[in-house]
């Protein structure tokens, strides 16, 4: 892919660890309500039906050149580079602490409603293969107003 279309979503699944990952149930979701508004979706790292896959290092070097209508991402190694981008951000938050303080554009942090979370630890047993259940409860209904605001900015607010 070298040229997505205007108003793509971009939808970046890569966490290492699975104490940061949203359920591929989650993500897959996501992905079909986006297509049947008429989003055209990349995705990087999953497989899911409808969306374009696309690279991880084909991301990297495009993350700053879009045109991204928003940009949906677990926490993993991309997430600080589209916190500074260009681009709308949607940052899907469990254990750990997400700084959005840039100016622009707009980013969102979303969490379950957990109490726990943030905790700042490795996933529920504190450890490199601990799940978070505060992930495993996000739903798509509490992702969705944040992805819905970044969708609805002008575009005019963008480079």
């Amino acid at each position: 892919m070298t040229n997505q279309p205007e108003g793509a979503a971009l939808l970046l699944p890569l966490a290492p660890q699975p104490w940061r990952r949203w359920a591929p149930a989650g993500w897959q979701a996501l992905t079909n309500v986006l297509l049947a508004r008429g989003v055209h979706v990349c995705v990087a790292g999953l497989a899911l039906n409808g969306a374009e896959m696309v690279d991880a290092q084909w991301v990297e070097t495009t993350l700053q050149r879009g045109p991204w209508r928003v940009v949906v991402s677990d926490k993993n190694p991309l997430l600080d580079q589209a916190l500074q981008g260009l681009w709308p951000v949607v940052a899907l938050a469990g254990p750990d602490a997400v700084e959005t303080t840039h100016a622009m554009p707009p980013h969102w942090v979303v969490r379950s409603p957990a109490y726990c979370s943030p905790c700042s630890q490795m996933g529920c047993q504190n450890r490199p293969d601990s799940p978070a259940v505060c992930l495993d409860w996000l739903s798509l209904r509490a992702v969705m107003p944040a992805v819905d605001a970044a969708l609805a900015l002008p575009r005019q607010i963008r480079p």
